[in-house]
């Protein structure tokens, strides 16, 4: 409404002009004999019509640049929401496939577990001597575990607060490939009858401990996981033995505490 009331303003004046030129100019001579027989008075008169039309032609070309002006400006909003609504779709697509990488990682990149396993030793039919026991790392992974690095000790009446705290920067520890589903084991060290005795008559405390760091082929660039174990051994006077859960320390990847 605010474009058809400026155009009546501006064709009303428009029209004015040339009504006066028209009409009003010639008033200024009183008659009207000089139009006929004037000629500078007649060229005069029309060169006054030909300017009104021109400059009504003017104002209809102003007012087509206007609307076409418009029009542009409308082409140019659409433009501009398109833009946006490809950006968002974009941004939508970028969304999706990093939750498709990040489940496809999870799903199938490399995870390695600890479990610690005893027995007697010999086995029968030979009179065991000693306990065995044993570290278990198991990749459950569906693709290799690189550059793993064991560190497994067994320790033995701990004077630290934590057993699990100590110097593993010292434990010498060489890299090695776990394949998708391999197990390898390692041997913990074993327990002597001795130790067994003291255990059961609570003279002795026992620990065993594991931390391994390794990576797997997915990430790049690589990074770096862990997993940690802590057991401490009991046994009783029938010969029944068992690895305890600590509280601490049994964990994997972000939920181990160092």
């Amino acid at each position: 409404m605010q474009k058809v009331s400026e155009d009546r303003w501006i064709i009303g004046f428009l029209a004015a002009v040339v009504a006066w030129a028209l009409f009003g100019l010639p008033f200024i001579y009183l008659n009207w004999h000089w139009l006929l027989n004037d000629a500078a008075g007649f060229f005069t008169f029309l060169l006054v019509v030909v300017g009104g039309l021109q400059l009504g032609f003017f104002a209809w070309q102003l007012r087509l640049i206007r609307e076409s002006l418009d029009d542009t400006k409308i082409a140019a909003e659409a433009a501009k929401q398109s833009a946006d609504a490809a950006k968002i779709q974009a941004e939508t697509a970028r969304d999706t496939l990093k939750v498709m990488q990040d489940t496809a990682e999870r799903q199938l990149r490399a995870y390695v577990y600890l479990d610690v396993l005893g027995r007697p030793y010999p086995p029968p039919p030979k009179v065991p001597d000693r306990y065995s026991v044993a570290l278990v790392i198991k990749n459950s992974g569906s693709t290799w575990a690189r550059n793993v690095r064991v560190r497994h000790v067994k320790s033995v009446d701990p004077t630290a607060s934590d057993a699990f705290d100590i110097k593993w920067e010292d434990i010498e520890s060489h890299p090695i490939l776990i394949g998708p589903n391999q197990e390898i084991n390692m041997q913990f060290g074993d327990l002597t009858s001795a130790e067994l005795r003291d255990i059961v008559d609570a003279k002795r405390r026992v620990f065993f401990l594991a931390w391994i760091t390794y990576e797997d082929v997915l990430t790049d660039p690589p990074v770096t996981r862990q997993t940690q174990l802590f057991r401490q051994f009991n046994a009783d006077d029938e010969g029944g033995a068992s690895f305890a859960w600590m509280s601490t320390h049994n964990c994997a990847d972000d939920d181990c505490s160092k």
